[in-house]
This record gives structure tokens, C-alpha cells and sequence, in this order.
């Protein structure tokens, strides 16, 4: 493995979970329970087992295939179309923005919900700015997986302008010098790209989709680049001051998927446009920056999580005096005055406008510390270096310490001795990193910023102002740090784990989310973090509502009595979680839980096995198992769905595979798995009254055919692939409409798709939706009003019309392959909206049939209409 990984040591992972903020960050309407810190390595390990192959690998290239699949998947009939000859998916893009007249997705929010703390309004995760070089007015933004959003007023408002480009996952965007309506953006998670392992460890690469460019100031997006390694996570990209055609991108890291190693990445640079790259350098590349005394001077820095064993040459800083063409050491292991590794953890470099360009390193050690690294100054633009110092809080060897997740330096442009460093907290040097002090405590009280910081920008033309970007979303200063504005009242970037809905008020929605807690609405506008910390499942009573239940991840538990407006902690220790805050038994990061149906008091959660609680998790010692065996072999419980009281048919399913049935509440279980994939379920439904009759949704990619949806009808002895037109993409939710098994909606990270006969053929069903992974679907009680949760956008909804009965049949078909060479069988299936009696093809040619399924064939090659 080219790559060397290390694990956060069991004794942080402790210290992670019991910490909590200060007792000052109350909620806005009773006391919450204690936050918990972040855990984004557990949380990328979650997402990924989601979606890896059969080789255990999760490919960007994977993803943009599956995305090409859903472009060919005919709309469905009941949705705004695109304008005539536009589409509204691309592996590529750009793909029409408008829609004409019909129905579609519509976002609920958030857009700028409240933390419950002094942080004020909260948006979703930021990991790239940019600022107009001469308009500091014109703000861009780019987000985890929600893509990017442009301001021209300051950030006062924001909207979307990458909603159909072929990935939302951001990690820098920067204008070109001399052309600033041209803008380029690197795609791929770079600040989750240090946990990357070889490609049967990967934690989400997938992500990425290569170099985007914007040549109509950032209106519209499009993949520019051809021959860049497929899946890269591109950490940066520079455009050459006087030649715009020239583009020099780093290259975290990217999977050879086929060697099955990973590779460190390197600069990669074009003389076209971005289009065609030769990489100059290769080296896990985690940052660049251009030298403003030079046009052709750049500098990189070369670093990753646990150090580069495969790398020839030595990490740190390195210069190029030709743009990139070729490099020389300018702070490696044997610079004097600079004791660092000779392969280091990640580096982070920035410069100043000043003249001399004064820089600075931070330099992490292989164990994602400043201890064996440290930050460093070059007053002499790179020619020598002097180590500074650090605060002990920053980037510690104990203690807690994710300097690989969230870890960003900047200088002033004019400035040389102010100096930011973000990490967790925000903090500033004024002396050249001779001392440090913290701009913002971020679990103090009274901390005016979300923690985790991932992207920092000072504009140009406003060098009093300072932009930052975390996981809480965009803030900004202009007095130094003494106070701090929230500017996420126009961003929409919540990354949703699920929804859940109240029986009786038909506004109410709440959700689990990514270190934004989990976030309630009553009344469709206003939004509040309720929990803190990472959010899981939200279950709600439905006979008595006032109950919710709500975990953070594993099974740290919340419990209300009213309406999760107050909580307290219902953690389950010792039955769940032990004394020091790790799972009792094995369990998904984030594990299913279901209440029973009939006896909505009795909860269910799924770790190996099943647990259930009748208090409906109120008494934190009422949780037993159903079984004293696992229920599933290897692995943890995935999906669950429980029946009747809860002491007749469930469904669970596996991380490995594993579908298991029982007939009495869990005490005995029966596996169902013969004909079906060895994979991840995500899902699972049951639509009789007995149970006997249920769907299961798959993730991973599984190769084709598409191997995502089954059917059985005799309680699992027997399965049919009903996957049809549904790429070769994880599903990540599936649900029938009220009252109609037949009718179903598959969740994906290519958008979502709906079968109306039970899924024998499925159309596209994404019309207005961006191209981000849709979580979660789910129906609100007693209407058709279906709501998708996504991973970086949000909450959106859709009123699907009644099924067959409600106004006349529409005639609508696909047909596969798209375009057939000749000679070759071609499929048609039938989309048809209603409940047709009759049908009647034509087949272009003379010919028609008024059967349902018709076979026919032509002689010749041509364009039938």
C-alpha cells in the first residue's frame, strides 16, 4: 500500500465522545444534551460502506458511469421537462438550468437554521471561498456536496450555480487573473481525502469529477478536463496570470483502481484550458499557491496523512519558477533551520502580496501533529526557512487532535506578521508565528464560529475583511476577529442522514445531519439544531408526538417529551454504549431503528442483533435484545422494518449482505439471502400485512445488470431483480406510495427514479433535484407529498399525483440502448402514466401491434419516429 494509514488511538476516540461544549451553549428552547465531538473518520467509513464495489473499492469513476446510466433513464411522465433539446444530467455538463411548466422538486431548507448556540445560523459544510479580485461583492462559495453558490451583494444573498454539474463536492474555486469571468473549481472531498487508504479502503473518492471551469462568471459549470487521473481528489488549482490557457492543478491522491493500490497524486499541468494535463510532480499534493512577484512562481505543498511511503521525492514545500513545468525543495527534511519528516503528514502553505512574498508552512507530522513539524516563515520568498511556534491547542501529538480533517493557513496579503490557522478552533498570530493566541475557542462560551474550519479568504480589495468557511458554513469579520457575522441565511447545505414526519402537523420535519444535530422545523421556515453533534435516526410517536426520540451516532440517544423542543440524554449504558463511550457490541455508525406499527410505544435498534425498548427509549435501562445470537453473522444491522406490535414479522438487513426474516419479533430469524447480491442493504420494506411480501434496496456497485431492488412475495425463499432502468449506483432509500405496493421510489446518488407496476421498468424522477445523493425518501402522513432528504443540499418535496383513475392514461416509453447500432435488439419499456386497457405502438416503419409487450423487428437501419 502505497499510502501508509494510521487509526485515531482508542484513547482519543474516548477522549472525542465525552467531550462537550461549555455549559453557556444553551439551546434556544430548554437545555440540550452535551455535545459530543465530531467523528469524521467513523462518518466517512459509514458513507462509504454504502457504496463500495465488490472489491471493496468506492471509485469516482464508478459514480460518473452510473450518471451517464441515469441520463439515458427516460423521464417520467408526470415531470417538467427541460427546454427542447436540453437535458437535465450530465457526466459532463453543462445541462439545461430551466424547466418548463410541471411538476418537480422544490427545496424546504434549511436555508440558515439555528445552532441553539452562540454560533448563531448554521448552513452546512464550507471547504472552498472565493472573492472577486477587483469586486469584493462577488462571493463564491463551494461546499462538502452541495456544490457551488455565487454572491453578488456581499454574501448578504447567495444562490446555486452548480446544480448540474457531474459532482457538488468542492475543495477550491479560483478566478483567473487576467480573465476573472473564466473561474476554475477542483471537485473531490480534499479534507476527507487524508483518510483515504489503498482502493479496497477507500472512504469516498467517488466524490469527485475531475476539473470544472466556469467561462461565464461562475453562471454555469462544466468538466473541462479529459485525461486527469479518474479517480483524483483535486485538492487545488491556480490559473497563470498572463496566459489564462494555462492551469495548474494538485492532485491529493487518486485510486488505480485496477492495480487495486492508491497513488499520491502531483501537479498536473495544461496548456489548453484545463483540457489536457502532464503531471509534473508526483507527490500527495495538498496545496498551491501562487507567488504574486512572479506570474510563472508557484509554490506546492506535498504532504498526507501517515507520510507518503511510496514517494521518490521528499514532502514539504517545493517552488517552480516556470509554472509548474519543474520544481526544486524549497522546505523539505534537509532545509536548514527546518527539522520536519522527511515524509511529512499534510503540509498547508500560503504567501503574502508583499515584496518580498514572505510564506508559511504548517507542517504535520505522520501523526497529524505539529510535534514533529511545526509552522515555519520564509521572509525571503522560500529561500530559507525559520521554524515559528505553535499553540499547544492547534494540532496536538495528545489530546484531540483531527488536523487532518480540518486544517487551514492563511496570511494577509499585505501583512506579513498576521497570520490564521485553522483547525478545530480559529487562531491568529500577529508576530510571524512568533506567538499564537485563539481568535475563537469554538466550544467556549460565547464562541461566535461553528468548529471545524476548512477555508479562509481575505479579498483583495478588502483586505479588512475575513471570510471563513467550516462545517457550520460561512462567517465573516471586519474587525479582527472581535466579532463574527453568520452569512448562511441564503445557503442551503445541510448534509441529511433521514426525515421524519408528526401525525398531526403537517410543517413539522426533522432530521439527522452532519455535526449540525439534528435539525427541527414546525412550521416549514424556521429551522434549530436541537441535539448538537452529529444527528442520526429521529423517530416520533405517533400516537403520542410529544415523544421523540433522536440519536446522535452509535447509540448515543436523545429523548423529548416535548416535540424536540428540549432533550435529555437517554444514552443507553451499559445494555449500548459502555462507560467510556464505545459501543457495547458492534454497531453502524449510524444503526437503524423502526417503532412498532401497533404498539408505536415498543422501539427497535439494530446492532448485531435486535434490541427493543417499550418505553419508547425514555428509560434508558429498558433496552433488552430480542435474541441472546447475532442475528446477522458479520457485520452490523443496516436496515430494519417492523410489523404489527413488534412481536411478529421483521426484516433486517446486513452490512455483508445478510437479509434475515422473523415471524416472532426478533427471538428467531430465518436468512434470506439465496439469489441475492453480497452487499450493503440499505433498506428494506415490507408491503403485506404478513410480512411475506417485501422489496430490498441495495448499495454498492454491483456491476451490471443493475442488481439494486428485489422483490419477494414468499417471504424471502425466492427474489426477483426489479432494478430495470435503475443504474449501477447505490440505492440508498426505497418506499412504496400510500396504498399502492406497486408504486416506488428508489433514492440514489444519481438522483431518484419511480416504478409504477413494481418496479418492471422505472423512470427518472429528478426533475428540479441538484446532483447531489439523495439520502432518504419518505411520504408525510395521510398525503402524497413525497420529501427527500439529501447529503449536502438540504430537504426537498414533491406532490406526486394520484395514481391511475385521475384523468386520462399518458402514452410515455423508454428505450435501451439510447442509440442502437444496427442490427442490434433494442427494448422498450412501457412508462405509461393511468391505467391503460389498451395499447397501440407504432413502430415507424408500417408496422404496429396493440399488444402490450410487442416484439418486431426492421429490416433496415433508420430513424424511427
Amino acid at each position: 500500500m502505497p499510502l501508509s494509514r494510521r487509526s485515531l488511538p482508542r484513547t482519543l476516540v474516548v477522549a472525542l465522545a465525552l467531550i462537550h461544549a461549555a455549559a453557556g451553549l444553551a439551546a434556544e428552547e430548554g437545555d440540550r444534551p452535551r455535545r459530543r465531538r465530531d467523528l469524521p473518520r467513523a462518518r466517512a467509513e459509514w458513507n462509504a460502506m454504502l457504496r463500495r464495489d465488490a472489491d471493496g473499492a468506492v471509485s469516482a469513476g464508478r459514480r460518473l458511469r452510473a450518471l451517464r446510466q441515469a441520463c439515458e433513464v427516460p423521464s417520467d411522465p408526470l415531470l417538467a421537462r427541460p427546454p427542447a433539446g436540453g437535458f437535465t444530467r450530465s457526466d459532463a455538463g453543462p445541462t439545461a438550468r430551466a424547466l418548463e411548466d410541471g411538476l418537480a422538486w422544490r427545496p424546504l431548507g434549511p436555508w440558515g437554521a439555528s445552532s441553539g448556540t452562540t454560533w448563531g445560523k448554521v448552513a452546512g459544510r464550507i471547504t472552498a471561498l472565493a472573492v472577486h479580485p477587483s469586486n469584493a461583492d462577488v462571493v463564491f462559495v463551494g461546499a462538502a456536496t452541495g456544490g457551488i453558490w455565487k454572491s453578488t451583494d456581499g454574501g448578504r444573498s447567495f444562490r446555486p450555480v452548480s446544480d448540474t454539474a457531474p459532482s457538488l463536492a468542492t475543495s477550491a474555486i479560483v478566478f483567473s487573473p487576467v480573465r476573472p469571468d473564466i473561474l476554475y473549481a477542483a471537485t473531490g472531498e480534499a479534507d476527507s481525502a487524508y483518510l483515504e487508504g489503498n482502493p479496497a479502503s477507500s472512504l469516498g473518492t467517488y466524490l469527485g469529477a475531475g476539473l470544472l471551469r466556469s467561462v461565464d462568471a461562475g453562471e454555469t459549470w462544466s468538466r473541462v478536463d479529459v485525461d486527469l487521473p479518474e479517480n483524483a481528489v483535486v485538492s487545488r488549482v491556480l490559473v497563470n496570470p498572463r496566459d489564462p490557457q494555462r492551469i495548474l492543478v494538485a492532485v491529493y491522491i487518486f485510486h488505480d483502481v485496477a492495480a487495486g493500490r492508491s497513488r499520491p497524486g502531483g501537479t498536473y499541468l495544461s496548456t489548453d484550458g484545463g483540457v489536457r494535463f502532464t503531471r509534473t510532480f508526483a507527490h500527495a499534493a495538498s496545496d498551491l499557491v501562487q507567488d504574486p512577484s512572479s506570474p510563472d512562481g508557484v509554490f506546492a505543498a506535498f504532504g498526507i496523512d501517515g507520510g507518503c511511503a511510496s514517494c521518490a521525492a521528499r514532502g514539504g514545500v517545493w517552488r517552480s519558477a516556470d509554472f509548474g513545468l519543474t520544481w526544486s525543495p524549497s522546505l523539505t527534511n534537509d532545509s536548514p533551520g527546518a527539522p520536519i519528516p522527511a515524509q511529512p503528514g499534510q503540509v498547508k502553505v500560503t504567501i503574502s502580496a508583499t515584496a518580498p512574498p514572505v510564506l508559511y508552512a504548517s507542517v504535520l507530522d505522520v501523526d497529524d501533529a505539529h510535534a514533529a513539524g511545526g509552522v515555519f516563515r520564509s521572509g525571503d520568498g522560500g529561500g530559507t526557512w525559520e521554524k515559528r511556534t505553535v499553540h499547544p491547542e492547534m494540532c496536538p501529538k495528545d489530546g484531540f487532535n483531527q488536523c487532518g480533517y480540518d486544517h487551514t493557513l492563511l496570511v494577509h496579503p499585505t501583512r506579513p506578521d498576521l497570520l490564521y490557522l485553522g483547525t478545530v478552533s480559529l487562531y491568529v498570530s500577529t508576530d510571524g508565528a512568533a506567538t499564537w493566541s485563539p481568535l475563537v475557542e469554538v466550544y467556549a462560551a460565547g464562541a461566535s464560529i461553528h468548529p471545524d474550519q476548512h477555508a479562509l479568504v481575505i479579498p483583495a480589495s478588502a483586505p479588512g475583511t475575513l471570510w471563513v468557511g467550516n462545517d457550520g458554513g460561512l462567517y465573516r469579520t471586519t474587525d479582527g476577529g472581535a466579532t463574527f457575522d453568520s452569512f448562511n441565511d441564503a445557503l442551503g447545505l445541510i448534509q441529511f442522514n433521514g426525515v421524519a414526519f408528526h401525525p398531526s402537523m403537517p410543517q413539522f420535519l426533522m432530521g439527522g445531519t452532519q455535526d449540525n444535530g439534528n435539525l427541527r422545523t414546525l412550521d416549514g421556515l424556521s429551522w434549530s439544531d436541537r441535539t448538537g453533534s452529529d444527528g442520526g435516526f429521529v423517530l416520533v410517536r405517533q400516537d403520542a408526538p410529544a415523544q421523540v426520540l433522536a440519536a446522535n451516532y452509535y447509540a448515543y440517544l436523545n429523548y423529548s417529551t416535548t416535540t424536540g423542543a428540549a432533550f435529555r440524554d437517554a444514552t443507553p449504558v451499559p445494555a449500548l454504549m459502555t462507560e467510556d463511550g464505545d459501543p457495547a457490541e458492534p454497531m453502524a455508525f449510524y444503526p437503524p431503528a423502526a417503532a412498532a406499527p401497533a404498539a408505536p410505544g415498543t422501539v427497535f435498534l439494530g446492532t448485531q442483533r435486535l434490541w427493543a425498548n417499550a418505553t419508547f427509549g425514555a428509560d434508558r435501562s429498558g433496552w433488552a435484545p430480542r435474541s441472546a445470537e447475532d442475528a446477522v453473522e458479520a457485520g452490523v444491522i443496516t436496515a430494519l422494518d417492523v410489523l404489527g406490535d413488534g412481536n411478529g414479522p421483521v426484516w433486517v438487513g446486513g452490512s455483508r449482505g445478510d437479509v434475515l426474516f422473523s415471524t416472532d419479533g426478533g427471538a428467531t430469524w430465518a436468512r434470506r439471502t439465496a439469489g441475492l447480491p453480497a452487499a450493503v442493504v440499505t433498506d428494506v420494506r415490507a408491503v403485506s400485512g404478513d410480512g411475506r411480501s417485501a422489496y430490498v434496496a441495495f448499495g454498492g456497485y454491483l456491476g451490471t445488470p443493475s442488481r439494486h431492488v428485489f422483490v419477494t412475495t414468499d417471504a424471502g425463499l425466492t427474489w426477483t431483480n426489479v432494478s430495470g432502468e435503475i443504474p449501477d449506483v447505490p440505492v440508498t432509500a426505497l418506499v412504496p406510495a400510500p396504498g399502492d405496493p406497486r408504486e416506488l421510489f428508489a433514492a440514489t446518488d444519481v438522483g431518484v427514479f419511480r416504478s409504477t407496476n413494481g418496479g418492471a421498468s422505472w423512470s427518472a424522477f429528478s426533475a428540479g433535484l441538484p446532483n447531489t445523493t439523495v439520502s432518504s425518501l419518505a411520504f408525510r402522513p395521510g398525503t402524497r407529498d413525497l420529501v427527500a432528504a439529501t447529503y449536502g443540499r438540504g430537504m426537498w418535496t414533491i406532490a406526486v399525483p394520484p395514481g391511475g383513475g385521475d384523468g386520462a392514461p399518458v402514452a410515455a416509453f423508454s428505450v435501451r440502448p439510447a442509440l442502437p447500432a444496427p442490427g442490434q435488439s433494442v427494448a422498450f419499456s412501457d412508462l405509461s402514466s393511468g391505467e391503460p386497457s389498451s395499447w397501440l405502438w407504432s413502430f415507424g416503419d408500417g408496422g404496429s401491434s396493440a399488444e402490450k409487450t410487442p416484439v418486431t423487428s426492421s429490416r433496415a437501419p433508420g430513424r424511427f419516429p
